[in-house]
């Protein structure tokens, strides 16, 4: 007698899970939230699902970890000076790009051009080689400084 107990136990075991294994319906509603019920939903549920308890695995217990929240670190002093002196470099660099197309205008638009040397007060024309070098500079810092 004794020997069919362990039997008989396996037996009703087995059987008892199927007997508690019930339909289980799922919906969205109109707000985007999913719901889960064992009742069928209503008419105004549409795009209802059915799931079936045996068909769905439980999840282990603390095997999923929770995702802490990503948070936007403060900036320190040092990424502060280099947010404010990328700034300043910005504004000086179009100041220079506007210098330069200004210049290049003058360049291109004028036959004689009369430029102050170093160390005299006296204007001096450029001859025609000081020009086009004067040109081909102008250029160059417009290529570097301007992001047009």
């Amino acid at each position: 007698m004794f020997a069919r107990t362990p039997i008989a136990l396996l037996l009703l075991s087995m059987l008892s899970g199927a007997t508690w294994a019930t339909t289980i319906y799922t919906w969205v509603d109109e707000k985007g939230v999913t719901h889960y019920s064992e009742q069928p939903p209503t008419e105004e549920q549409t795009g209802a699902k059915t799931l079936y308890s045996e068909d769905i695995e439980p999840g282990k217990v603390g095997s999923v970890a929770p995702k802490a929240r990503e948070r936007k670190p403060e900036m320190t002093e040092d990424e502060k000076k280099a947010a404010i002196l990328k700034i300043q470099n910005e504004e000086k660099a179009k100041e220079v790009c506007e210098d330069a197309k200004r210049r290049l205008d003058i360049l291109t638009s004028y036959a004689r051009i009369r430029q102050t040397k170093e160390g005299s007060d006296e204007p001096v024309v450029l001859s025609e080689e000081e020009k086009q070098q004067a040109t081909a500079e102008t250029r160059k810092t417009i290529e570097l400084y301007c992001k047009e």
